[in-house]
This record gives structure tokens, sequence and C-alpha cells, in this order.
């Protein structure tokens, strides 16, 4: 979700640390060795903004004000430092006229979803059923704590009932089963953590790393499609090679082949059924998908097919037209950030790049993107 105003329009460091203390109240942060410059007086205002219980941690490519405990603000900081390598890594191998961020990126990091919640109220936002946004208008991501998400929540006070009804229990092999229940609602509710960490922060922090690199423009015109399925390439699992790159989204191909599919299984399918999934509402011819910029806000009932489509595009664009898709990026970087662009002129511009976007074009993307394998959920 890239917030773009007062309204929601969508939803290891490898280097050895050193400990720097700078003049600000209760803040301790971190520097690797390799330095972006530090600027004490955007550090200052980013702890006001937080608001009082925050303290401010320094990573390599980030500054997070937080008031979360230190566990979780270490596996915060893992995660948005690999997906800063992944968005790196991505434009690299896309020869893509980018540079890196010249300044460490900004990140508030709330323990509770109300002080999310309270924020962005504060900022005339709506973020109801949000868990974190990249604000253009400031340069920030905010988040909260997935652990204290809602539905996380309310499953945890289940797995602990489960487990003090286990300790009254009797009977030895009601308590087991009473335990092997607890453990299925545990990894449920880890899932739905790493789902909330996948689709939230990633995606979101892959926004805020785009958006300092030149490959988007704060302001500028950005296709809906281009940035939301780039920022779909960053939501597969974390490595120590950055997170997302080259990896297959198995959420989104999943939400593709049920669109696809409509009330059929979703092995059964094909590139056929696609006319009628537009027709229906679920996906959107190509034209559409690369000219309206309305397809990606939070309300409707197909929102989250067209999420699924636009990143199977760009996967498929990244994979099978990598030179192609560098070209097609960089023009879009260096388009005037003072004007917009017409449905008519975003097509144009797209088959002046790739060609004409007639049926072939449609089939080949979805028959090279129907023959990934898919690993449902279990």
């Amino acid at each position: 979700m890239i917030v773009r105003s007062q309204r929601t329009i969508l939803g290891r460091r490898g280097c050895v640390a050193l400990l720097i203390f700078v003049g600000l109240a209760g803040s301790t942060v971190r520097a690797a060795e390799r330095e972006l410059p530090i600027d004490a007086r955007a550090e200052a205002r980013l702890l006001e903004i937080a608001g009082s219980g925050f303290e401010l941690n320094r990573t390599d490519h980030f500054v997070i004000a937080y008031n979360t405990d230190a566990d979780t603000l270490h596996d915060f900081i893992t995660r948005v430092e690999a997906t800063y390598r992944g968005a790196l890594r991505l434009l690299k191998a896309d020869e893509i006229d980018t540079h890196e961020p010249r300044h460490r990126l900004e990140i508030v990091f709330f323990e509770t979803p109300e002080q999310f919640r309270q924020f962005a109220e504060r900022l005339h936002l709506d973020v109801t059923g949000a868990a974190g946004f990249y604000h253009p208008a400031s340069n920030r991501a905010f988040f909260y704590n997935a652990r204290n998400a809602p539905r996380v929540a309310a499953a945890t006070a289940q797995i602990e009932n489960l487990r003090r009804h286990a300790e009254q229990q009797s009977s030895g092999g009601s308590r087991a089963q009473t335990y092997k229940q607890v453990r299925r609602l545990e990894i449920q509710r880890d899932r739905l953590i790493e789902t909330i960490n996948l689709f939230v922060v990633q995606h979101e922090v892959a926004h805020q790393v785009f958006f300092n690199t030149g490959l988007h423009v704060r302001g500028a015109d950005t296709p809906p499609w281009v940035a939301e399925g780039l920022a779909m390439l960053m939501e597969t699992p974390p490595s120590n090679r950055g997170a997302g790159f080259g990896a297959v989204n198995q959420y989104r191909l999943l939400s593709l082949r049920n669109a696809l599919a409509g009330a059929g299984r979703w092995k059964d399918a094909t590139a056929e059924q696609f006319p009628a999934a537009c027709a229906n509402g679920s996906l959107v011819p190509l034209r559409q998908l690369i000219g309206d910029k309305s397809l990606f806000k939070t309300s409707g009932p197909h929102v989250e097919q067209r999420y699924a489509q636009a990143w199977s595009f760009l996967f498929y664009l990244q994979k099978y037209r990598r030179e192609d898709l560098g070209v097609y990026l960089t023009v879009l970087a260096r388009r005037p950030s003072d004007r917009g662009y017409t449905p008519q002129q975003e097509v144009m511009l797209f088959e002046k790049t790739f060609g004409p976007i007639d049926d072939q074009f449609r089939d080949r993307w979805l028959n090279c993107v129907l023959k990934l394998r898919v690993h449902p959920p279990r």
C-alpha cells in the first residue's frame, strides 16, 4: 500500500557493527563500518515524530524509531535489510539506470496496532485493515509488530487458553491431544505472522527502496501496476542473498490460477480461460492493466486477483523480457514528474518497448506463468 496523499489509495548486517551514541535522549544507534552519512537533525526529527517512549536504531541502510523489545527489533531489521539487498540485486540484474539510496531510509516501528492507527490518524490517513504503509510525501514507512495483529493476538489467546486447559486435564491421553491441537494452532499463527511480514513489511519496504533509487520518482505518475508488481517480486522469504529476487511468489501465483479457473480447480487453469476471467471482473485485459490507474485501490471485490495479475506480468517480463524491461523502467524513471499520462499514452509507451499487446503476447505471458510449479499452502 503506497499512501500518496491524505487518502489511502491502495493496501545482518553483513559488516561488523559499531555502537555509536548520539545526542538524542534514549537512543542507541548502530552503524556499519562503511557508513552512509549520518543526519542527526533528521534522526532527531524522526524521534520527535514517533513520540515518547521510542528509541532509535541505525542499521546499514535504515534508521528505525521503535518501541518494541530488542528481539522483535532484531528480526525486523534482518527482514528489512534482506529486502533492501533483494531490491538492489533486482535493479542490478536488469541493468536499470538507478543508484543506491544516498541516505538511510526512515521507518517508524510501533509495538501495537492501536499506536499505529492513532499515528495514522494524525496524518489523516485511513489504515483500516493495514499493518503498514509507505508514505512518499514524508518518504517514511510505518509498521507495527505483526505478533500484535488482531488475528494473531486472537490465535495467541486461544493457544494460551488451550495450554491452561491441558494443565488441568487429569488424563495423560487427553492432555497429549490438547497439546497437539496447541501445536497445530501455533503453526497456523506463525504462518500468519510470516504472511504479514512478507506481504506488508517486505512489500512496503520494497516500495521505499525503489522510490529512493531513482527507479520511481516521488510525486511522479508511476503506473500502479509497475510499482505494485515490482514490490510483489519482493514478497518471498528472505535469505542471506536478499529477499524476493528470482523466486516465485506462490501466493500470487495461486491467486492468479484461481482467478483463471473460476469455479473450476486451480490445477486446471489455462490461458484460454482469460477472456472469461475478464468478463466476470476477476482479471482485466492487459491494456487496462497497463493504463488504468484505479485498479489497485483498496476497495473492490477483485483487487487481490488484480494484484496477482500485476505480479505475474512483471514476473514474466523480468524473466523473459529482461532487457526490454530495463529500457522501459528507465524511460518511466526519466519522465517529467510534473505531468500526468493518459491510459492511451501508457499503452503506447509500453507497446513502443515490448511490441503490440495482442492475443499472442497475452498467451505467451499466461502460458509461461502457468508452467510455474505451484506449492499451495498446507
